[in-house]
């Protein structure tokens, strides 16, 4: 275990659930039995052709155990056998999993291939974590950094960590013919990457896959659009009940209301939507949430219930979300519809 989470629950097959996370059903063929965890400790954080990447941290399955490389540039210019064994690993791998890894840690090492004038290897399947931490922990976390995933999701906290700014010294002084226990905190810190990798994709698959309850609504609603992202109505029902069941706040329950709205759209059931959304309007907080709700009523009330008349009465709070241009033709137009039906339902009547 990584503090709460299982390292070995990164390799077990949950298709379904990676392609949710991801928003990409290209995924359901890979086998994380097979993935290389991927992490780099360089000279700099600001990338560039002057970034080397000195330790490249690797780690995948054998046997159900996770076992970790860590490669280490003995001196600048002399990084081919780094990167050959690097080559010879991403070639034998079904993804590589990595945190930032698609804006940084590749980017870097495709660089200094370039530059060592080697070939560069084809990339497998890349599973970046923290795109899928902004997609579900965003709206409740103010830092998505890997410790703090750690703490918040793992329950693990760091004791003595090397702090991310110090690393690059601690090289520069092996360099300069510094004792090699010197980089022993920076090995300890890029393990520790490497591991809290299994464990986070692990306890992301587990909480889509099982869809069991989340005391933070805002994760529940996060994990909850996600699965009707990809249509598993069932799993976002689920996590709607979550959401709907911890709701405490006007703006908790309004996300609710609103999420089961939206599912009950995808179902096909117009009837709930409206009778949903009704609710929500009741308990919206803002100007603005209102406006949003109003415009979807107006909506579905002229198109799709048939009720012209309460499609005008919600027509008429849609300015902030529409602006006045398309809210005054919207209104114009109700307004025609219903002197029609009006001069109709007159001359039946005659």
């Amino acid at each position: 275990h990584h503090g709460h989470g299982p390292v070995r629950a990164g390799a077990c097959e949950r298709p379904a659930a990676l392609c949710a996370l991801l928003r990409d059903p290209s995924f359901a063929a890979v086998d994380l039995r097979r993935a290389l965890y991927l992490d780099t400790e360089t000279t700099g954080l600001a990338g560039g052709t002057g970034t080397v990447a000195f330790l490249v941290g690797l780690a995948r399955f054998e046997e159900g155990a996770l076992c970790v490389e860590q490669l280490i540039v003995p001196q600048l210019g002399s990084e081919t056998p780094v990167l050959a064994r690097l080559a010879e690993r991403i070639a034998a791998a079904s993804c590589i999993v990595t945190y930032n890894g698609k804006s940084f840690d590749w980017p870097l090492l495709r660089t200094r291939f370039v530059l060592s004038r080697l070939p560069l290897p084809v990339l497998p399947p890349h599973i970046d974590l923290l795109h899928v931490c902004r997609r579900v922990w965003k709206p409740r976390l103010p830092s998505l950094r890997l410790p703090d995933m750690e703490r918040e999701v793992l329950r693990f906290e760091r004791e003595d960590d090397l702090p991310g700014s110090e690393i690059p010294a601690r090289y520069f002084e092996f360099l300069r013919g510094g004792s090699p226990e010197r980089l022993v905190p920076v090995l300890e810190h890029n393990q520790n990457d490497l591991i809290a990798l299994s464990a986070l994709l692990g306890a992301l698959l587990e909480h889509f896959d099982r869809a069991r309850p989340l005391p933070d609504p805002r994760d529940a609603l996060s994990f909850g659009r996600l699965a009707l992202a990809v249509g598993d109505l069932g799993r976002a029902a689920l996590f709607g009940a979550s959401l709907l069941e911890h709701a405490e706040t006007d703006l908790e329950r309004f996300l609710a209301l609103t999420f089961a709205a939206a599912l009950e759209r995808q179902r096909g059931d117009s009837a709930a939507e409206i009778a949903l959304l009704m609710r929500a309007l009741a308990c919206a907080p803002s100007a603005a949430q209102r406006a949003a709700v109003h415009f979807k009523l107006a909506k579905r009330y002229e198109h799709e219930a048939g009720d012209l008349a309460a499609a005008l009465l919600h027509a008429r709070g849609t300015e902030p979300v529409e602006g006045p241009a398309l809210q005054g033709r919207r209104l114009g137009r109700l307004y025609r519809r219903l002197l029609r039906q009006h001069e109709s339902s007159v001359a039946g009547g005659m």
